[in-house]
């Protein structure tokens, strides 16, 4: 935006979880970020000149000191928090493997975790395919007794399912936006993960032409044919870029992906997940 957009003095950004010491600058913008997970404050003071900026101070501070909080509504907040980690507690299932959420992993190949989701997607939406980002699983759960506070862990965005009518092609378009920059597991979170459906890339080739084939029920999916595919608000509604989505038919509104997993360990109780090879690498020339 920066480089298109002339005329912003400081972008105090997000999202990207990095922790600036100092400021940066490109033309004349200057940006910073303070971090992720609200461990420091960010200051910027701003000096101007001629009602141009002229330089711009960047100091980080943190502290655990919580003698400023508002009583009032720490109270209410501690009330709600103590619910939440009661109903937590509530076992949902166990797995007798480790289900792999491991950022660089579900954003540039197959892991079990991300099968588990997308086939609880797919069910739960009568689905014929299902697309999920890899960007939207953050953590793994542990094998064992699984409750409701470890299935938030991996999803902890209020992303919920949409099941939308999306043809063929739009699916291999998907599918290779998702490809644009992989193998980088740490900023391609656009990576799908898939159900009711294998793709596969090849490593050696450039971006926008890594997708090799999909295949549907062992034959390769049909360009034409309209399909039902569950997949999040984020991805219909444009993120990570995806514009394959936009007009697609609206089929269903379901809950948020942390419940559709829940829901869908209840009814199966124990799991034991193991990838399948729906996603398949070759000529992989970084691992």
């Amino acid at each position: 935006m920066i480089k298109k957009v002339d005329g912003i003095d400081f972008i105090l950004s997000g999202h990207h979880h990095w922790l600036y010491t100092d400021v940066a600058k490109i033309n004349n913008t200057y940006y910073a970020e303070p971090g992720s997970y609200t461990t420091h404050v960010g200051l910027a003071n701003l000096y101007f000149r001629n009602g141009k900026v002229a330089a711009v101070g960047w100091s980080l501070h943190k502290t655990t000191d919580r003698s400023k909080q508002d009583k009032a509504v720490a109270e209410v907040a501690d009330a709600y928090h103590a619910i939440a980690l009661e109903k937590g507690k509530e076992v949902i299932g166990s797995s007798i493997v480790q289900l792999n959420g491991v950022r660089s992993q579900v954003r540039s190949k197959e892991t079990n975790l991300a099968d588990l989701i997308a086939d609880a997607m797919r069910q739960e939406g009568g689905a014929d395919i299902a697309l999920l980002n890899g960007g939207g699983i953050r953590e793994s759960i542990p094998k064992g007794e699984i409750n409701l506070y470890d299935v938030g862990k991996p999803l902890p965005f209020v992303n919920s399912l949409m099941v939308v009518e999306v043809q063929g092609d739009r699916i291999y378009d998907a599918l290779e936006r998702g490809l644009r920059e992989w193998p980088n597991g740490a900023s391609n979170g656009g990576f799908l993960q898939v159900s009711g459906i294998a793709y596969e890339i090849d490593g050696s080739k450039p971006a926008g032409k890594r997708l090799v084939r999909v295949n549907k029920d062992g034959q390769p999916l049909d360009k034409n044919k309209v399909f039902k595919v569950a997949t999040n608000d984020y991805l219909v509604n444009g993120g990570d870029n995806f514009e394959e989505f936009k007009d697609a038919k609206l089929i269903s509104r379901g809950g948020l992906l942390r419940d559709v997993l829940a829901a869908y360990m209840k009814r199966n109780g124990t799991v034991s997940q193991e990838t399948d090879g729906r996603i398949k690498i070759v000529n992989e020339r970084y691992k």
